[in-house]
């Protein structure tokens, strides 16, 4: 019923919002050129966001996979990158995504394996809010998160009104995270 596919676009369905969840594939040469410039390897920050919203490899990488998700949704819309920045995290360490009003979708990235799980949380109203209904099992109809394990290459957009969990890494990595309007 519910799916993501790997190896082709796939858009999956959760609380009744998209979730477009991809496997796309960067250079190992783009990544470390990346992780180089945006990165401040004392602090784990990136440098400036305007430094990192200008590197052609990430832009091209997001816009070309807005391209697959415009024509998967049928969105006639032109989505613009407000913000990135590339997260670097060590072992152990979590990242907490909170909604984000100012922007339409919430993106994702993982540059490097996370060996670690992400949760999304959608904090609005059930669709069965005031009926009588009781369900046998929680599944993705009546359930306020959905859990998903992440793989390098992952790219994942979801609306910004939803929180994003990534829990503690198995591993040193890095995630790009983005929004666009």
């Amino acid at each position: 019923m519910n799916r993501v596919q790997f190896q082709s676009v796939d858009l999956l369905p959760v609380f009744g919002k998209p979730i477009y969840i991809q496997q796309c594939e960067s250079q190992q040469g783009t990544k470390q050129h990346a992780n180089a410039i945006l990165v401040d390897n004392e602090t784990g920050k990136s440098v400036n966001n305007n430094v990192a919203t200008k590197q052609v490899a990430w832009k091209t990488l997001i816009y070309s996979q807005l391209e697959l998700m415009s024509g998967l949704v049928g969105l006639n819309t032109q989505l613009t990158l407000t913000e990135s920045y590339v997260n670097r995290l060590k072992q152990g360490q979590s990242l907490h995504l909170l909604p984000n009003y100012d922007n339409i979708f919430t993106g994702v990235y993982f540059i490097d394996n996370p060996e670690s799980s992400m949760t999304f949380f959608d904090n609005s109203e059930q669709w069965f809010t005031g009926k009588d209904l009781e369900f046998s099992n929680q599944n993705l109809l009546n359930s306020n998160e959905f859990k998903f394990t992440p793989m390098e290459g992952n790219f994942c957009v979801y609306p910004s009104s939803m929180a994003l969990d990534i829990e503690k890494m198995g591993a040193n990595g890095s995630i790009l995270e983005f929004y666009l309007k």
